[in-house]
């Protein structure tokens, strides 16, 4: 309500209130501490401050390597590289799409479908049709994970 509202400052003390009381009072694996890893990001995001997402993206994913959390470093990898598709950077959106697929975690079936959905994203932004529809094919026919949804209309 109030990033509806445009109070920011009441946001921000509300994500942060709610990340700290998450971590202070789960087990570190909760999934629900893995969320809210990305709160901070995605916050930024709703404020329009891109470069502050992907400086708290960059931390998630450190923090998470440091952990030896690989899905989560790879869920950070994958949040900075849709970040920089968004910011009409497809080298650097590649260059991180490569570096998360690139890990030991990518061969997780859950992370792989949701590295497709990335490169998929990637593909419509550049209009590379041939790739989108190969893309869409592969999604469609893996059996290994539940279904993705790829793109829906804003809330």
């Amino acid at each position: 309500m109030s990033l509806h509202d445009g109070e920011m400052d009441v946001f921000k003390r509300a994500v942060g209130g709610q990340v700290r009381t998450l971590r202070e009072n789960l087990p570190h694996d909760d999934p629900a501490v893995t969320a809210a890893a990305f709160a901070t990001g995605d916050m930024w995001l709703a404020l329009r401050d891109g470069r502050t997402a992907e400086l708290s993206y960059r931390a998630v994913e450190r923090q998470a390597l440091a952990d030896g959390n690989a899905t989560l470093a790879m869920l950070a990898t994958l949040r900075r590289a849709e970040l920089a598709n968004a910011r009409n950077d497809p080298a650097g959106a590649s260059r991180l799409l490569a570096e998360a697929e690139a890990r030991p975690a990518a061969t997780d079936p859950a992370l792989r479908s949701v590295s497709r959905v990335v490169r998929l994203r990637l593909a419509a932004q550049r209009a590379d049709d041939s790739q989108v529809d190969r893309l869409v094919r592969e999604i469609g026919h893996d059996n290994s994970t539940r279904p993705v949804l790829i793109w829906g209309p804003p809330l």
